[in-house]
């Protein structure tokens, strides 16, 4: 990945810096530490940069290289903690793992471990009195929240040193993003990404860039719920293409598969499909990785692989073990009762059922849910397939790779997977099912 990140700042004429991080662990009580660099403008996907042993002076020292301001992790077993760096610079951090708190100690000279507790507190009694983040925020309470970060910056703007102003900076604008992003406020996110793009100068000469990487941020990273389609994905794909460089073709073609997972993309097939086939043909090794590492977190299996067993109590309290019906067409989905979008796509689901259910095996699987929760959510609801519930205490998320809920399969005859990345279920559902049927898939 990192040398991926070089090449694209190579294209964009951006000149890197060497920078220096030496972090000591208080008493020497922990063997290895690790640094993880955050990328993509301070947002939650984090890239691992490396390990390294303490030496005899309880040290870990780490060297890098950056164009701009630089958000990284610290972590000495399980104690975590963000810090901001420059390019070109050079800084220490004592970590204090058992207390669960870093000091600055090159900065240190101007208080900079007092000034970010000060600094911090605010930001906590701000939240606390002003913020309800389950409920977007209004203009006023928009308005109130740029002011108190105008005041914040004038009450902390000639204290602290280099360090402290970096921190200052970057924790009130991750600060104002962060309620942006609990709050889907997505005018407020729109301006802040503007701002954040046009000061790395990742503002590239078409606007379509820009498009694109707001897209790519507002999915991967705050998980608005956006519906993509196929008109969508195909323009993501396209934008990718415009690319000379190969391997940022296939690098954001992945950040477009990506959009289209998370985005609960209604053709969700042709994401799977286009990732097989970059799968087949990596063009470098950091690639390879992104690609497997994609297919681990939305699916695990490929066409033609068998189904793992299911061996669950239906709604009517009978046994059920796919194993009984290897001999059929299953349409296989997971949901949960908290999740909106399952929950209406069973209404969908309806539908398809009434036009196959005497050729195909419709099977509604409940994910963290005991039996008696199955039967109370299915009370009053007209559905007659067969549904199952997990327990709370099952492998079934391993098994079947349910980080992302709802989930859909084709299983064909033999219980061989024809369909490992399902869409849900719509017209498209009805074609496909018909063809497999009619044995034309």
């Amino acid at each position: 990945m990192n040398r991926l990140l070089i090449i694209l700042f190579s294209l964009l004429s951006f000149s890197l810096s060497a920078s220096t991080v030496d972090i000591y662990v208080k008493d020497g009580a922990w063997g290895e530490v690790k640094l993880e660099m955050y990328e993509d403008h301070f947002t939650n996907r984090k890239s691992l940069y490396s390990f390294k042993k303490l030496d005899a002076e309880h040290k870990a020292s780490f060297n890098f290289s950056a164009d701009r301001v630089v958000k990284l992790d610290i972590t000495v077993g399980t104690y975590v903690s963000s810090i901001y760096v420059l390019p070109d610079q050079e800084y220490e951090f004592l970590i204090y793992p058992y207390e669960q708190k870093i000091e600055v100690i090159r900065d240190d000279i101007d208080n900079t471990n007092e000034y970010i507790q000060r600094f911090n507190q605010d930001l906590r009694d701000y939240g606390a009195v002003n913020i309800n983040t389950e409920y977007a925020l209004s203009v006023e309470e928009l308005d109130k929240l740029d002011d108190f970060i105008i005041e914040l910056g004038a009450k902390y703007r000639k204290l602290g040193g280099p360090y402290f102003d970096l921190y200052k900076r970057m924790y009130m604008r991750s600060f104002r993003l962060d309620i942006a992003k609990k709050t889907e406020n997505r005018e407020t996110v729109d301006t802040i990404l503007d701002s954040m793009l046009a000061r790395h100068k990742l503002n590239y000469d078409m606007p379509i860039y820009v498009s694109f990487l707001k897209r790519w941020h507002y999915i991967k990273y705050y998980s608005f719920d956006f519906e993509y389609g196929a008109d969508e994905f195909s323009q993501l794909k396209a934008i990718a293409s415009t690319f000379k460089n190969p391997e940022l073709q296939q690098f954001f073609h992945l950040n477009a598969i990506e959009i289209a997972f998370k985005g609960g993309f209604g053709n969700m097939h042709l994401a799977g499909d286009d990732l097989d086939s970059i799968l087949a043909n990596p063009l470098n090794d950091e690639l390879e990785i992104i690609a497997y590492n994609l297919k681990q977190l939305f699916y695990k299996f490929s066409t033609g692989d068998r189904l793992p067993n299911i061996s669950l109590i239906d709604q009517n309290g009978v046994s059920f073990n796919t194993e009984d019906y290897n001999n059929e067409i299953i349409y296989l989905n997971f949901f949960t009762q908290w999740n909106s979008t399952s929950v209406s796509h069973l209404n969908a689901i309806k539908n398809v059922h009434e036009r196959f259910k005497d050729d195909v095996l419709f099977v509604s699987v409940m994910i963290d849910a005991s039996r008696n929760t199955l039967l109370k959510f299915l009370e009053g609801k007209e559905m007659d397939w067969t549904f199952l519930s997990t327990g709370l205490n099952h492998t079934m998320k391993e098994d079947f790779q349910l980080d992302r809920i709802p989930k859909y399969m084709i299983i064909g005859k033999d219980l061989k997977i024809i369909t490992p990345v399902a869409d849900a279920p719509n017209e498209e559902t009805l074609i496909e099912l018909e063809m497999i049927l009619k044995g034309k898939h």
